[in-house]
């Protein structure tokens, strides 16, 4: 990655793109909205994982879609409205926790 996306880049609860792991790693060469819903799909947490689990997929897949829309101008404001859905489960997540 070119260091162009540091933490103050990802708002929000978002992880930093250097941080992100494993198959997550795939997100600096993803292009395009469509191939970032693709990676995100795939890369979803199973039926009945974890709120822990799906709190952390949440926060990567809007780091994703901010990635994408500085990358994908053709569909800048709709990846940023996927990036905006992805931090509202994460809040809902994170609020139902410490309830």
């Amino acid at each position: 990655m070119s260091g162009a996306y540091g933490p103050e880049r990802v708002s929000g609860q978002g992880i930093a793109p250097e941080n992100l792991p494993g198959e997550w790693a795939e997100a600096e060469n993803v292009l395009t909205l469509r191939e970032a819903h693709i990676l995100a799909w795939r890369l979803r947490p199973r039926p009945g994982a974890t709120d822990a689990a799906q709190l952390l997929f949440h926060r990567r897949a809007a780091t994703l879609y901010r990635l994408v829309a500085d990358k994908d101008a053709a569909h800048q404001h709709e990846s940023l409205a996927c990036a905006t859905v992805e931090d509202n489960h994460a809040e809902k997540l994170t609020k139902t926790e410490r309830e």
